[in-house]
């Protein structure tokens, strides 16, 4: 989600007829977080696809219950 709210923010900013742009470093430090946050989505989908592989290769895990009764 933050990826996308970034891509907004830097497309509003890199606008030409926008009139209420904001100052060159705080458009830099928007970028930082930009590229900060897709780092860390990037890396999100990274792990999770190893999980999905690592599900995939695992024999499958079967679970037996006995339950005794006694009567008497």
């Amino acid at each position: 989600m933050l990826v996308e709210l970034f891509d907004a923010l830097m497309a509003g900013q890199l606008n030409k007829d926008n009139e209420h742009r904001t100052t060159i470093s705080y458009t830099l430090k928007m970028l930082k977080w930009q590229e900060s946050a897709n780092c860390r989505y990037l890396a999100a989908i990274r792990e999770l696809a190893r999980v999905r592989k690592l599900q995939a290769t695992a024999p499958p895990v079967q679970v037996n219950t006995q339950v005794n009764v006694l009567l008497g």
